[in-house]
């Protein structure tokens, strides 16, 4: 169960594939959701459809990122509840850009702390995320990395997007939703002092924004002309083989995010080959481990010239590719999924009902 189903969405594409485990090994397995796009109107089901079997022995997984109705909701079901965090953004963030998702983190935060004595086991993509339920109370806790699915990933890239940017200029990358926390306007101050560097270079912002009129958006478009920076393009949500060229197209992703819960564009750049420089914060070097570069300050001119070495020498992006490919080995969706059934074994072997008397490893 969780709160949205949206084609694309890693939270959802994760539901969707234990879903599918869950019927290999045996299991009748079901999706819900509050809201959902026409999309998947086939895959998924309202969650108010959802009806608990008479002996109570079901086991509800709940992925929790936003305060929601389904957040309140699971509490009341006579289920075996576990629940999978993908980290709640601190609300401070949006007070001042958007008040409606700060009331949801706000309520999301709530419901994190009130379904602890509801939970059989709560997993959670990161360590940061797993340290993080410890801190609010939860004492049955583990580790299940975000899967990720290397044939998806093998769909041909939009011909119109490789045409557009394919003509040999530098292209920095970053993907993800426009919004306070990931910092875009870091992003862009660092190609601010890049294109001093190389001219013939261009940045481009990939991911939506919560809403068509958002405050934060219209200042990063304002940064941007007050900046005089040609080549600064928000590409919005795009279809699935657009984001595929992006990738294909990109010299370097460029991280700046202060807060991440697991951040799956890493992934998605390890897949292709694209070296990363990301700041050091929250979730970010534990998905990353021992690959890419990590930076623990926001030196503008000292990021640009670290972009130019590693677009420049082949040598070192070939060694820093190669620790990622590496890396990236750790998600791969069938060790994730053993990872998964070993959870699932031993909570089968726990009590018919209850959050109490189950012991998680922590990882």
């Amino acid at each position: 169960m969780l709160v949205g189903a949206v084609p694309g969405d890693a939270i959802c594409d994760e539901a969707l594939l234990i879903r599918d485990n869950l019927r290999q090994w045996g299991y009748d397995s079901q999706v819900y959701a509050e809201s959902i796009h026409p999309a998947l109107a086939k895959e998924v089901l309202p969650y108010r459809r959802y009806r608990c079997r008479e002996r109570g022995d079901d086991f509800l997984f709940f992925h929790h990122s936003i305060g929601s109705e389904v957040g309140d909701y699971v509490k009341s079901l006579p289920v075996r509840l576990i629940l999978i965090y993908h980290n709640i953004t601190p609300p401070g963030y949006f007070k001042d850009v958007d008040a409606h998702i700060h009331e949801q983190m706000m309520r999301g935060r709530k419901q994190l702390e009130g379904l602890k004595d509801h939970v059989l086991l709560a997993l959670a993509d990161s360590e940061f995320n797993r340290q993080e339920l410890s801190k609010v109370g939860y004492d049955r806790t583990g580790v299940l990395p975000l899967p990720f699915d290397v044939q998806r990933y093998q769909t041909p890239p939009s011909e119109e997007v490789m045409k557009r940017f394919g003509d040999g200029s530098v292209n920095i990358l970053f993907v993800g939703r426009v919004a306070p926390n990931k910092r875009q306007e870091d992003v862009i101050k660092t190609f601010y002092y890049y294109k001093r560097i190389n001219p013939r270079s261009r940045l481009l912002l990939v991911g939506s924004s919560w809403d068509p009129g958002d405050i934060y958006l219209k200042w990063l478009q304002g940064l941007v002309a007050y900046l005089g920076l040609a080549d600064v393009h928000f590409c919005g949500h795009v279809p699935f083989e657009e984001l595929v060229a992006y990738y294909r197209l990109a010299d370097l992703f460029l991280c700046m995010s202060e807060h991440e819960g697991f951040s799956k564009p890493l992934l998605e750049s390890m897949y292709f080959g694209v070296p990363i420089v990301a700041y050091s914060s929250t979730a970010v070097p534990y998905t990353l481990g021992d690959s890419g570069i990590l930076i623990s300050e926001k030196r503008y001119d000292f990021i640009a010239e670290l972009i130019e070495l590693l677009v420049t020498d082949e040598g070192l992006k070939q060694r820093i590719v190669a620790k990622q490919r590496e890396r990236l080995r750790e998600f791969e969706k069938e060790k994730v999924m053993s990872i998964l059934q070993g959870y699932i074994e031993e909570a089968v072997s726990g009590p018919a009902y209850g959050p109490r008397g189950m012991h998680a490893k922590e990882v």
